[in-house]
């Protein structure tokens, strides 16, 4: 008998939006600026992609036109797929 694997657990406590915007991150006292394209967010967080690696710091300001700016923290990169939680 094959094993099984255990059904995928959604953890996510807000509905997700997904889109295809620009966006930027901004950190530094607003001397860095980077491009990037919001892939999808909620009210609590968003996945960003970069066309190139970029290594980012702990908290930085997401300037998203929907959102206005926000106050960021990474929790999670894998290649050029960033995972943020928002500060509220």
């Amino acid at each position: 008998m094959a094993s099984r694997a255990p059904d995928l657990v959604e953890r996510r406590v807000a509905e997700r939006r997904y889109v295809f915007k620009s966006a930027q991150v901004v950190f530094h006292q607003r001397y860095c600026v980077l491009n990037c394209v919001v892939r999808d967010y909620s009210s609590t967080g968003a996945r960003l992609y970069f066309h190139n690696f970029q290594p980012l710091p702990e908290r930085f300001d997401l300037v998203f036109g929907e959102l206005g700016t926000v106050d960021c923290e990474l929790v999670r990169s894998q290649d050029k797929d960033y995972g943020v939680r928002f500060i509220l």
